[in-house]
């Protein structure tokens, strides 16, 4: 079994977040500790082309990041989309809640009222 990677990395503008492998439970402990290790001190960009899934699990911590983020005027974005993962978000009704990139496959700028 494939090993969940979240890697983070450090841009002058955010922090890009980069989720690869199974994107289980495994993988959402690995966020959210990652996550409290860096804070809130600048946005977050998801890079998730490389995450062969992401599972509830995931999308939970990444909502609850998001509000957190929300919260101190800062935001939460996709910069590197997976056709996979966009068309579960679809499905699911959260595609608002995590904006294709710009110009990109089902990109939609639409983000929910509520969180």
């Amino acid at each position: 079994m494939d090993t969940p990677t979240v890697a983070i990395d450090h841009r002058e503008d955010a922090i890009v977040l980069r989720l690869s492998g199974p994107a289980r439970v495994a993988a959402a402990e690995q966020l959210r500790e990652k996550f409290l290790q860096i804070g809130t001190r600048k946005n977050l960009v998801l890079a998730w082309k490389n995450a062969e899934h992401v599972d509830a699990s995931v999308l939970q911590v990444l909502l609850a990041i998001r509000s957190e983020l929300a919260a101190g005027g800062l935001a939460l974005r996709v910069e590197e989309d997976n056709a996979m993962v966009r068309h579960y978000l679809q499905v699911s009704g959260l595609a608002g809640y995590f904006p294709a990139p710009a110009g990109g496959a089902g990109s939609s700028n639409e983000s929910p009222a509520h969180v």
